[in-house]
């Protein structure tokens, strides 16, 4: 308590350097604790399942396909289920299609998620209210029950209890609601899925899975394994079942397939953890500076107390009592610079959370909860030992002899070097997150340049989802949506309109085989292609290129065969040199062992659909008689901004139906925007925590000097005394500084070759050990290590012989 109260009388006589030293803690702590807290909800915390570490994803993969997360098909669901043993239980879901609620209210589209009856059971789940699936919800012939979410439950029903048994109308279908999930139940899937985790409604699938074809791959498969099991023994016996099936199924022949048994929670994570592990070391670092600065802080004042220090010694204070009596003040630095770090914390997960990614998933409420509270004690205890323990050491053996008779505060050449290292440490660290920043800037202009194969600007887009029972033809909803179109480009502000499925860089993805020569029955042989279906005006709304041939046209749903558009990649990849206009391609109907025969008519340029950093895999284009799905995404060019034709889209779809919602109306600019997001997340805080480190290196260094300047005092005096010139007194300051700035640069870079390789996958146009980043961040901290000096060097000036030389 003596040393405490000593320590509190310390601060209150130097306020500047308290205040100083406990806001450059109080940012490095409360900067890390911000970060851990992110990292602790997404990648730390268990999932909101019953024992979460049983679950699994079972994924077929195939590198002939280009395939490393693909879904499955439904027989082969069965056969997880029945020729396992690893697995307790096997669940399913698909992609997630949209659908229409209708009934009292506004009509609005839903996300709709068709699941095995067990599925809630897999993930050990409660409903709120009511109930989850039995076997008799699903089949053929099974009632039209539901359960529906915490958040539909109150958006659409208030939160009425009686909604239990009560029926609603679903694409025209009434449907019982039997369940309501609570309000912590969420779905998760990796981003690789390709579907919505933002589910309204789920329903059981009203067929058998046995009963489809082996290579209608769709479902998502959920597993959770026995007691006691591990995740490499699941995955050796799927992939013995896998062995066994090629063997008798040319699917999975041909395919080539794998499997691949991962856990649900490091599977759900995995396209940001490298980001946020990233991120961890990068704050780490910031803790580290703001530990060496506080160090050199310290170290200075302990320089101004020297004489105080030696009288201590000489009056019986022993080493330990001094290193006491020091680690006190800094354990109180660090205690107010933790208890200020909480505080900034908070703030700063407010921030992370302004600004994150939509793809960072678990992130709706981050708490400074005990992981954090414990990680931020943790934090603030390595904070005073590093900083706090090498003043003390320096202090605990004093020189009486030369303490007592000299009359003014000289560091002695231990804590010179001890000081300069920390500088040194400083500038190195420095070095290593602005190479980082700058390689993360670099990736995101990369990105920012790319040709996405057509123009975001100015497109607003929607979805429609016609439900079968009023549009149950083919020739109905062809009708339906060419009406929109036409109807939407009689409006002034609007310059052209079209439909696709599915929207580029929404995540959806549809793929299916595709053959050259030979009958419908070689179409199996694994040549895969992305499949999309499009409107006559889509690629001229979005300006894609058209490099071959023509476009679509209203009069290609009479073309028998049909007909079909390829992209750049597709055209290389089958044809060759050769021109593709006329030839002829086998590929496969949606959701069925149907092979048709399509002629080629146009050639466009590749669309990046679903991430900007490649363009992905070849695509087939069919005319929308095709397929004619009932959902389809509309993209309509504007005039002036996209947000005007808002109104006149929801007129326009109301005049044709007026229970139709036009639903995710959102600006082709957003979905570009949200491609950049985890690239512009991890960008801007490696920017932010590279700029706070500059500037605690930056302050650093400056303390280093201007100490040195004011205890050669008396010597720079002698030197001007004896005819140095202001340029020589200049050069030897900035000379100093630049030395140590120099060798924190070489072990910077060092250290940026072996650490920046960690962030590799997180680069695009870039290499991790790109010399271009090296040398620009080198010569720019060289300039600011330049200008710090510049300022004590500047102060060297102003010394008066004649006073110097009669200082005390």
């Amino acid at each position: 308590m003596q040393d405490a109260r000593h320590a509190l009388r310390t601060f209150v006589t130097s306020p500047g350097y308290a205040l100083l030293v406990v806001f450059t803690l109080g940012l490095g702590i409360g900067a890390t604790s911000a970060v851990f807290s992110v990292v602790n909800a997404v990648l730390l915390q268990p999932l909101p399942y019953d024992n979460p570490d049983q679950l699994v994803f079972i994924w077929h993969q195939s590198e002939k396909m280009g395939f490393d997360t693909a879904p499955v098909p439904g027989p082969d669901v069965i056969d997880f289920r029945e020729q396992t043993t690893v697995f307790q239980a096997v669940a399913a879901l698909n992609n997630t299609p949209t659908a229409n609620l209708t009934g009292d209210g506004e009509p609005e589209e839903i996300y709709l998620s068709g699941v095995t009856d067990n599925y809630f059971d897999v993930l050990g789940v409660r409903p709120q209210l009511g109930r989850t699936f039995v076997a008799a919800d699903g089949g053929p012939e099974a009632p039209h029950n539901v359960v529906i979410s915490h958040e539909l439950w109150y958006r659409r029903f208030g939160g009425a209890d009686d909604v239990i048994g009560s029926k609603t109308l679903i694409d025209g279908v009434p449907r019982t609601i039997v369940g309501i999930m609570p309000p912590s139940f969420e779905v998760l899937m990796p981003a690789s899925a390709g579907m919505s985790t933002d589910v309204d409604v789920w329903a059981v699938f009203n067929y058998n899975l046995e009963d489809l074809p082996r290579d209608n791959a769709f479902l998502r498969v959920v597993g959770r394994l026995h007691d006691g099991v591990a995740i490499d023994q699941a995955d050796d016996e799927v992939a013995a079942l896998l062995e066994r099936q090629r063997a008798e199924h040319r699917y999975h022949r041909d395919g080539e397939i794998r499997s691949t048994v991962r856990p649900l929670h490091s599977d759900i994570v995995s396209h940001v953890d490298s980001a946020l592990w990233s991120l961890l070391g990068a704050v780490l670092f910031v803790l580290l500076i703001a530990c060496a600065n506080v160090a050199n802080l310290l170290l200075a004042r302990a320089v101004a107390r020297d004489r105080e220090l030696a009288i201590r010694a000489s009056l019986g204070g022993t080493p330990r009592r001094l290193w006491r009596q020091l680690l006190t003040e800094s354990a109180l630095f660090a205690l107010v610079g933790g208890l200020l770090g909480l505080l900034l914390a908070r703030w700063g997960i407010d921030l992370l959370l302004a600004v994150r990614p939509a793809t960072l998933p678990r992130l709706e409420h981050v708490p400074l909860d005990g992981p954090v509270l414990l990680a931020t004690a943790a934090a603030t205890a390595v904070a005073a030992i590093l900083f706090g323990s090498l003043p003390a050491l320096q202090a605990m053996r004093p020189d009486l002899s030369s303490s007592l008779t000299e009359r003014g505060p000289v560091t002695p050449a231990p804590g010179r070097r001890l000081r300069s290292a920390l500088v040194i440490t400083e500038v190195a660290l420095s070095m290593v997150l602005l190479v980082g920043a700058g390689l993360m800037l670099r990736s995101f202009a990369d990105l920012t340049r790319q040709d996405l194969g057509f123009s975001p600007d100015s497109v607003q887009t929607f979805r429609v989802t016609l439900p079968v029972t009023q549009y149950p033809m083919r020739s109905d909803r062809e009708r339906f949506f060419r009406q929109l179109t036409e109807s939407l480009e009689a409006d002034p502000a609007v310059e052209r309109a079209g439909a696709v499925f599915p929207l580029p860089l929404t995540g959806r993805f549809w793929t299916g085989p595709w053959t050259l020569l030979g009958d419908e029955s070689e179409l199996e042989i694994p040549n895969e292609a992305n499949y999309r279906v499009v409107m006559p005006g889509y690629f001229e709304t979005m300006r894609t290129p058209l490099l071959r041939g023509r476009s679509f046209v209203a009069a290609d749903s009479r073309e028998n065969p049909a007909v079909a558009m390829i992209d750049r990649t597709m055209a290389g990849l089958a044809f060759g040199g050769a021109d593709p206009i006329g030839k002829w391609l086998w590929v496969q109907r949606l959701g069925s062992r149907e092979s048709v025969k399509v002629r080629v008519v146009g050639v466009v340029e590749n669309i990046r659909y679903r991430e900007l950093a490649s363009d992905g895999r070849a695509t087939i284009y069919y005319p929308y008689q095709a397929e004619a799905f009932r959902g389809m995404a509309l993209v309509v060019r504007t005039a002036g901004p996209p947000s005007a034709a808002a109104v006149a889209i929801s007129e326009a779809v109301h005049a044709l139906d007026s229970n139709l919602p036009a639903a995710a109306l959102r600006p082709m600019s957003a979905y570009v925007g949200e491609a950049l997001a985890t690239t512009r997340f991890t960008m801007f805080l490696i920017l932010a925590f590279a700029i706070i480190a500059v500037v605690l290196a930056a302050i650093g260094l400056y303390g280093v000097l201007f100490t040195a300047v004011r205890n050669q005092r008396r010597e720079l005096g002698v030197h001007m005394a004896f005819g140095a010139s202001s340029s020589q007194i200049l050069r030897r300051v900035v000379a100093r500084g630049l030395k140590l700035s120099a060798s924190g640069i070489l072990i910077g870079v060092v250290a940026s070759v072996l650490l920046m390789r960690s962030i590799d996958s997180l680069l695009s146009g870039v290499s991790a050990t790109d010399p271009a980043t090296l040398v620009a961040v080198a010569l720019l901290l060289g300039f600011i290590a330049a200008l710090a000096s510049y300022i004590p060097a500047r102060r060297a000036l102003r010394v008066e012989p004649t006073v110097a030389l009669r200082h005390e």
